[in-house]
């Protein structure tokens, strides 16, 4: 018989103090806040949130889906935040939540003027169902709010369960109309709203070198590459906000990207998700000190304190703090920077590549490698 489970991967992680007394009750090990990968059944996962609302906070649902980042689902939230425009990443969702939680489906219907996002649970402990409504239809917004930049506001929103008593915090965060004891769990949206552009780019690096700016450090930033045309007039603006104009340098399409890379000191790919980190690759090649986000795709390739340094996807403060380090120590920095040029050629050269395609060829032909 199998158990529908859920996985943590960073959902829990700021929200210890809320939920960690009822985890200790539930004999649910603390790792849930720590480690991405910890399968937990759906039963305990209802009783964790139940017992929260319970003792802890009435509104747990709510506080967990409202301050979950897109990456807070693992490799399917990068893959949502990932998307071209709202339509493409809850389609995203909808088709993949069973990844991440094995009996709850997201569903997409789209009408002439309105769209509408269901949220249901297949299992049949309806009684512990409600935050974990609140927090899935809170994360949806969340989500559809932070990545395109706007406060997009569903018109309606639909529970179905009876009103609570914090009624006014949930009106306070959707910011529409709010019908209890309705027939299913849905959010109804401006049909317009699908088409919004995701602004896929993380700013925490222009923010990183404001904070440096403040601590008396002023390097020069080259932002190399064309990009989506939103998403560069987004860093431009930002950039002017945070008054960076003379750090800052973009250079658009680089044809020579070896030799830009080999003239710099540090590389930095600041990012949500990636597949495989080639600029990282590549600047770890041309002999730089690397930093990379705590992100999938980057951490299979950094080691921290080994051949590069690891920061917190979207934490500026972190990201300042990995740079002065790297500017303050360049013994160090130089250590990683040789490290990482030895593993960028031994891993990923043009020599390893060539015979592994080889041995692919020779595999799919029936025969040996010499």
């Amino acid at each position: 018989m199998s158990v529908a489970t859920i996985y943590s991967e960073r959902m829990f992680r700021r929200f210890e103090t809320d939920l960690g007394p009822c985890a200790d009750k539930l004999r649910i090990p603390r790792a849930i806040f720590r480690e991405p990968d910890f399968e937990l059944s759906i039963d305990k996962y209802y009783r964790l949130l139940d017992c929260a609302s319970r003792t802890t906070n009435p509104r747990i649902g709510l506080t967990i889906g409202s301050g979950m980042e897109a990456g807070d689902l693992g490799p399917l939230g990068h893959a949502a935040a990932a998307s071209a425009d709202v339509r493409q990443m809850l389609g995203v969702l909808s088709r993949y939540l069973y990844v991440f939680a094995h009996s709850n489906v997201l569903r997409i219907d789209v009408g002439p003027r309105l769209f509408a996002v269901a949220y249901d649970v297949t299992d049949s402990n309806i009684a512990m169902h409600q935050q974990d409504v609140e927090l899935a239809l809170a994360y949806a917004v969340r989500q559809i709010r932070a990545l395109t930049g706007t406060e997009a506001s569903p018109r309606i929103v639909e529970f179905a369960h009876a009103q609570p008593a914090y009624a006014k915090d949930l009106r306070k965060f959707f910011g529409g109309e709010m019908q209890f004891g309705r027939g299913g769990n849905r959010l109804h949206y401006s049909r317009n709203v699908l088409d919004l552009p995701i602004h896929s780019s993380d700013p925490s690096l222009l923010h990183a070198l404001a904070l440096l700016r403040q601590r008396g450090q002023t390097p020069a930033l080259l932002l190399a590459g064309g990009g989506k045309a939103s998403a560069l007039r987004q860093a431009k603006n930002l950039c002017s906000q945070l008054g960076l104009q003379s750090q800052v340098r973009f250079l658009g399409h680089c044809k020579d990207v070896p030799g830009l890379l080999m003239s710099q000191q540090v590389c930095v790919l600041s990012t949500h998700y990636e597949g495989m980190p080639l600029s990282l690759i590549e600047g770890m090649a041309a002999g730089c000190a690397v930093v990379g986000s705590r992100v999938p795709g980057v951490r299979e390739v950094l080691q921290h304190e080994r051949n590069g340094l690891l920061v917190d996807e979207g934490d500026p403060e972190a990201l300042a703090d990995a740079l002065e380090r790297l500017l303050a120590r360049p013994q160090e920095a130089a250590a990683m920077a040789a490290q990482g040029h030895r593993d960028a050629r031994k891993r990923h050269g043009l020599a390893l590549m060539l015979s592994r395609y080889e041995a692919l060829f020779l595999r799919l032909l029936g025969q040996r490698p010499a």
